[in-house]
């Protein structure tokens, strides 16, 4: 199992090595780019739960104008059906992780929260800043 570990991990190296280098030398001097972005997405899952998200860490891949991720989802639950008796209240912290496609400024996403040991699907649309 470590060497099957091992293997896929030096496999993905080389080909992201191989792929960022792309094989042809620059001669320019590459300025160092800093950005701010952030972005906020509406989720809805099957129950009573409504989730704000925001951007967290992940992966992007983007071509052009169109960009997937693969991330990590700081997000507030909001449940507009809560037992007082058994929920401390209609609004709480919780992280989810997914994946999200966008166009330009607007994205769609698909986010998995783990509440009480049970996982639940949320789709969801937003917006990119």
């Amino acid at each position: 199992m470590k060497n099957q570990c091992l293997v896929i991990i030096v496999t993905i190296f080389f080909v992201t090595f191989a792929y960022a280098n792309d094989g042809k030398p620059t001669n320019k001097q590459e300025k160092i780019k800093i950005e701010y972005s952030g972005q906020i997405l509406l989720a809805k899952d099957l129950k009573s739960n409504v989730y704000i998200t925001f951007g967290g860490p992940g992966i992007k891949i983007q071509s052009g104008k169109i960009y997937f991720i693969a991330g990590m989802f700081p997000s507030l639950k909001y449940n507009y059906k809560y037992d007082i008796n058994i929920d401390k209240g209609p609004l709480s912290p919780i992280l989810g992780t997914g994946f999200q496609l966008g166009y330009k400024k607007f994205t769609a996403g698909i986010i998995f929260y783990s509440i009480k040991n049970n996982w639940h699907f949320a789709p969801g649309i937003g917006y990119k800043f």
